[in-house]
């Protein structure tokens, strides 16, 4: 990404692949198609407001900064810095990222007590404290069935070949309708569903 960007390198730039090492590196002059936009790396989003001068992120308003944010791929962490409440809301409201910081950029990966972690390309899943101990935790779901719950009448109308005499059962355990799937308002049907008995246990 380096060799093909447009932009200055004013720091860093070295890279020793034999060694795994890149220099941590700023690169100033970008346009919004450079190459290290153009192709993803975890990146952070800033913008900057205050009363003495109108919302800037490279020389552009705050609906262009935005736009900007919003046509690329998530970013790590998004920080607002302003001590105007409702322009960092809007900024907040208006973006999505892994977090959203106001007026800081260091204390959250050290905090352990919120989560920390992307969205989108710039990662799933949170790590630091106890975000982390359930993110590599699997909650391994488990049903143990014994062999008397398939008679009839209990479920046994589960296996073919079904009968009407199965449908009052059928219709009592799952509702009305087929298997309780969910219907959007106005849809035909969606009035007349009704929750069975597995409804209940949210099944």
């Amino acid at each position: 990404m380096l060799d093909k960007t447009d932009g200055k390198v004013v720091l860093g730039g070295e890279c020793v692949r034999e060694e795994l090492f890149i220099a941590p590196t700023v690169v100033k002059d970008c346009t919004g198609d450079d190459s290290l936009l153009a192709e993803y790396v975890s990146w952070n989003a800033f913008l900057n407001h205050s009363k003495d001068v109108s919302p800037r992120l490279c020389n552009v308003s705050t609906e262009e900064a935005l736009a900007f944010v919003n046509a690329r791929e998530h970013p790590l962490a998004l920080m607002a810095f302003s001590n105007d409440v409702k322009y960092r809301e809007y900024i907040f409201n208006n973006t999505q990222s892994g977090s959203c910081l106001a007026n800081e950029c260091l204390f959250h990966a050290g905090c352990f007590v919120i989560p920390f972690g992307g969205v989108g390309t710039s990662g799933y899943g949170k790590s630091l404290g106890y975000y982390g101990f359930e993110t590599f935790s699997h909650q391994r779901a488990s049903i143990d069935s014994p062999g008397w719950l398939d008679l009839k009448p209990l479920t046994g109308f589960k296996y073919a070949p079904l009968k009407a005499a199965d449908m009052p059962f059928i219709k009592f355990f799952w509702g009305e309708g087929p298997v309780n799937l969910p219907r959007a308002p106005g849809t035909p049907g969606a009035d007349a569903q009704k929750k069975g008995w597995f409804g209940v246990f949210g099944l």
